[in-house]
């Protein structure tokens, strides 16, 4: 049998520095100390956004979704998008 995965997507609102302003769950996993850890971990991974990308995210507030999936080669995780804002909400 095939062992279930965990699976939390996370939205990440980062200010024009690149520091993160607000971190939300969007989709839990189902397990409170994986969706907890995801919160913790998502700021690390946040900083492998390129600083000078074409999307110019640096010079304005942008979001950032990421899906972290825990399965039997450890934790996969992949950013969906990244785009700008106007403000933040």
């Amino acid at each position: 049998l095939a062992s279930a995965q965990l699976r939390t997507v996370v939205e990440l609102t980062h200010d024009p520095s690149g520091a993160i302003a607000d971190i939300s769950v969007r989709e839990k996993s189902g397990d409170d100390v994986f969706d907890e850890s995801v919160m913790h971990l998502s700021r690390k991974v946040s900083r492998t956004l390129p600083d000078d990308d074409e999307r110019g995210l640096g010079a304005h507030w942008w979001r950032s979704k990421w899906t972290f999936t825990l399965g039997r080669q450890g934790v996969h995780v992949e950013l969906l998008q990244a785009y700008a804002i106007d403000t933040p909400r």
